[in-house]
C-alpha cells in the first residue's frame, strides 16, 4: 500500500512512518505539512492508494484554519475518489469540521481523547 502523510508536525510523522514501513508491506511515499501541498502531491503521485492525515495541518501560525482544509479535502475526494483517507483529529466529538468529513465520505476518524 502507498500512502501519503499529512502532518504539520513533520517529526512525529517520520516516527510513524518508520514504524509502519517496519512492521509491514506499507511504503509512506511523501510526508506534507501543509494542506496547500496536499492535492499536488497526489497529482504527482498516481500510485498513492491512502492518506493519513492530522487536523493540525490546518495550523498556521497559532490560527486554524480548518474551513480551508476542508474545502482542500472535498477537493481531493472529487478529484481522487479512491483514496482511503484516516483522519487524526485534535477537535471534539461533535465538532462541525467532523460532521463535514463524513459528508464527504470520510469514515476513518480517530479523535484525540475520543472514544
Amino acid at each position: 500500500m502507498e500512502l501519503l502523510f499529512a502532518f504539520y508536525n513533520v517529526e512525529f510523522a517520520k516516527k510513524i512512518k518508520a514504524s509502519m514501513q517496519a512492521n509491514g508491506n506499507v511504503n509512506v511515499l511523501e510526508i506534507v505539512s501543509s494542506e496547500e501541498d496536499l492535492l499536488s502531491t497526489l497529482a504527482q503521485n498516481p500510485s498513492i492508494n491512502g492518506v493519513l492525515l492530522t487536523t493540525d495541518l490546518a495550523t498556521k501560525i497559532r490560527d486554524q484554519r480548518l474551513e480551508v482544509m476542508v474545502d482542500i479535502l472535498a477537493a481531493v475526494r472529487e478529484k481522487f475518489p479512491n483514496i482511503i483517507f484516516t483522519i487524526l483529529s485534535n477537535e471534539k466529538v461533535g465538532h462541525p469540521m467532523l460532521a463535514e468529513l463524513v459528508e464527504m465520505g470520510i469514515y476513518n476518524i480517530f479523535v484525540k481523547n475520543g472514544d
